[in-house]
């Protein structure tokens, strides 16, 4: 086996998310894995969200997150989403990922490579877990 072939064996595999849009029409996507600055920007917001207190809106419990933490959120999805459809444009992704905030914000955490270390990629999943939890929410993606 070449080195060519034992890397591509080592590389993440992607990840199969479902979206559905208001119309209940749902769409499988493959999303490329979080790259390093995406995990530590992950990392970092999962820590914010779980600190944060529990606000209700529209008869949900959600954590008070700023404007800010919001819009770290969707420049780390749209980062995602682009990486994973880097063909589309700019401006049709954004709106994909402005249309799809909610369902794609609940379904990242999926995205942590398998191999990153246990103790991160655990770390990261309770936090998030957890404030999924306390709102009573189930984001998880089809695998």
């Amino acid at each position: 086996m070449n080195n060519l072939e034992k890397v591509k064996r080592q590389l993440a595999k992607p990840v199969e998310i479902v979206i559905k849009n208001s119309e209940g029409t749902e769409d499988t996507f493959m999303f490329k894995r979080f790259n390093i600055e995406q995990q530590a920007i992950m990392m970092e917001l999962s820590k914010k969200f779980s600190s944060r207190n529990m606000i209700e809106i529209d008869g949900k419990e959600i954590p008070d997150v700023s404007k800010e933490d919001m819009k770290e959120m969707e420049e780390l999805i749209f980062s995602v989403v682009k990486n994973s459809m880097p063909e589309l444009e700019d401006e049709i992704l954004r709106e994909f990922t402005n249309d799809n905030f909610d369902q794609l914000s609940g379904k990242i955490i999926d995205l942590i490579p398998e191999n990153t270390s246990e103790d991160k990629n655990k770390l990261i999943k309770q936090r998030i877990e957890a404030s999924q939890d306390e709102r009573g929410t189930d984001n998880k993606s089809t695998e």
